[in-house]
């Protein structure tokens, strides 16, 4: 998709995302170079921070990554030799005050050429936004065939993964998105990916929960729940205090008398769709009682908030059954009721 014409069509730019990944092309931005001073942009070059060494294995039956302590200046002397050490940045945080959890949301990731991060899911049901400002990475993507099957966990293949391989070619089904400066990609939530770096690179990210995605988003989260690091590379359990907050703000607007909160685009689109994403967040808030011990290091600050949101969605679904109405257009005798608003 063009950048502008995502611009120009937001809503329906949204509504794509709810069943498709985006390849993001044709945006104007000057592209960076591999040096200290583009390097500085993620922070401080001389802070030692924690770095996969993908040269190293703890062993050769688990194959788990070996961290290391190295600083930003480091890593880019290594990118310029001929035979440096292959090195992995992941999870950089941006640099902000706010108690938002921005070092979850946000982030950096430099990495030099040849590094390889292994099939996986991104955390906690998240949406990801990848835009590569140096370099150029091979991104795959692994789709179990059908819609029934359960894909939560490819563990088999998660230690062995080289680029061009694909699992099971009767059961997945896989894809490859080049990316380079001038490019992003928007990756569904709970998406077992892998990534090929061709050359020293620095890319800006993000997680994000979309209002179009968060039924898969809640899947995922529960498949981070049960699974952790057997799925992910990295965890950001605070994320969920984020996803409280979400349906609170649901309520708040949607609540609201005047009828304008149902047509923001950060409110979910009042159909059949939108409305089962809201019954998935909600569920989710609801059930967070026994996700609390692989959620929370301290399960007690958090009751108040679940109890919060939980009472926010249970008002809003009360909210929706006075004053909406849910028709199932999937007959002709229904063609002239598509034409009559929802609300």
């Amino acid at each position: 998709m063009a950048h502008s014409v995502a611009m120009d069509n937001p809503s329906a730019t949204l509504e794509t995302f709810r069943n498709y990944n985006i390849y993001h092309y044709m945006w104007a931005r000057h592209p960076l170079s591999w040096s200290l001073p583009n390097l500085s942009l993620v922070g401080n070059v001389d802070s030692l921070r924690e770095v996969q060494d993908h040269q190293r294995r703890a062993s050769k039956e688990t194959k788990d990554n070996i961290n290391v302590n190295m600083s930003l200046r480091e890593l880019f002397e290594e990118g310029l030799e001929q035979e440096g050490r292959v090195l992995n940045a992941l999870a950089l945080p941006y640099i902000c005050d706010t108690t938002y959890p921005v070092s979850a949301t946000s982030f950096w990731l430099v990495a030099t050429k040849g590094t390889i991060s292994y099939m996986h899911c991104d955390c906690h049901g998240v949406g990801t936004v990848v835009e590569v400002l140096c370099g150029r990475k091979l991104w795959y993507i692994f789709r179990r065939r059908g819609s029934s099957a359960d894909d939560s966990m490819i563990e088999e293949y998660m230690g062995d993964w080289a680029p061009g391989f694909i699992p099971s070619p009767d059961e997945w089904e896989a894809e490859v998105v080049l990316l380079e400066p001038g490019s992003a990609f928007y990756m569904h939530p709970d998406t077992h990916h892998a990534v090929l770096t061709l050359e020293n690179s620095i890319v800006k990210g993000h997680h994000i929960y979309a209002t179009t995605t968060l039924a898969k988003s809640v899947t995922g989260w529960i498949h981070t729940c049960m699974l952790e690091y057997r799925i992910a590379n990295v965890l950001h359990p605070e994320l969920h205090k984020l996803l409280l907050r979400i349906m609170c703000h649901f309520y708040r607007v949607m609540t609201n008398d005047d009828d304008k909160g149902f047509h923001y685009l950060e409110i979910p689109e009042m159909s059949r769709n939108g409305l089962l994403d809201i019954i998935a967040l909600g569920n989710l808030c609801i059930f967070s009682s026994a996700l609390l011990p692989c959620i929370e290091e301290s399960p007690e600050q958090v009751k108040i908030a679940i109890a919060t949101a939980t009472g926010a969605y249970l008002s809003l679904i009360r909210y929706l059954k006075a004053r909406c109405c849910l028709i199932f257009l999937s007959s002709p005798e229904n063609e002239a009721a598509a034409k009559l608003p929802h609300i």
